[in-house]
């Protein structure tokens, strides 16, 4: 029979099968070649949904952009201004209505068992009166306002380490030495009285809690 050939050509290789087929890179499956415009890949946001008290499908959010910006534009909040893009206001509210729904033990109990937010709930009255079944009260978004001051910007409200409860201070080393009963977790002493008779808050990770209450 007709011996093979050990001088071919590399094409001519290629063309009897000898080889694996030559490509070019730039065409290789999932490599785009050369000149082709990126893709425009644009930001993908949780969008905010207010929780207004008639329990709408995806809601995250205790307070709307408007009520924050009308909320810190009173009290001057350095944190809080007109150069925050809406998607960093957003996700702040997201955060800090995360931080409310997960920290605070709240009186009475969810108006539905499926709702995914703490609030609206049955069953709970203040001073003033009693919480309708279809409210969120004014002191829960003012809450979930002050709390995203902090998260866009940590430094902000000045939330004390373990509560503040400092044994000692070496300032050479700085180093700081917590008390044996200093709470594990930041605490925000600026929701001190802001949530009077609508629940406790969860201070450490041993289940202590603190009442909110009025000094």
């Amino acid at each position: 029979r007709q011996g093979h050939r050990h001088d071919l050509h590399p094409q001519e290789k290629e063309a009897q099968g000898q080889v694996a087929p030559r490509f070019d890179r730039a065409g290789a499956e999932g490599i785009p070649p050369p000149g082709t415009p990126k893709r425009d890949f644009k930001e993908k946001t949780m969008p905010l949904i207010v929780e207004d008290g008639t329990l709408p499908a995806g809601a995250n959010s205790f307070a709307s952009v408007a009520d924050a910006d009308a909320y810190h534009a009173a009290r001057l909040t350095a944190a809080w201004t007109d150069e925050l893009a809406e998607v960093q206001k957003e996700a702040a509210l997201i955060r800090a209505s995360d931080w409310l729904n997960r920290k605070v033990m709240w009186n009475g109990r969810k108006a539905s068992r499926s709702q995914r937010m703490a609030w609206p709930r049955s069953g709970v009255a203040t001073r003033d009166g009693k919480i309708a079944l279809d409210e969120i009260p004014a002191e829960v978004v003012e809450a979930c306002c002050e709390l995203a001051g902090f998260f866009v910007e940590q430094d902000y409200l000045a939330p004390l380490d373990r509560g503040g409860d400092i044994a000692s201070l070496s300032v050479d080393v700085i180093s700081i030495a917590y008390n044996g009963t200093a709470p594990a977790e930041t605490v925000f002493p600026s929701l001190s009285g802001l949530l009077a008779g609508l629940g406790t808050v969860c201070t450490g990770k041993g289940g202590g809690i603190m009442e909110v209450g009025r000094g």
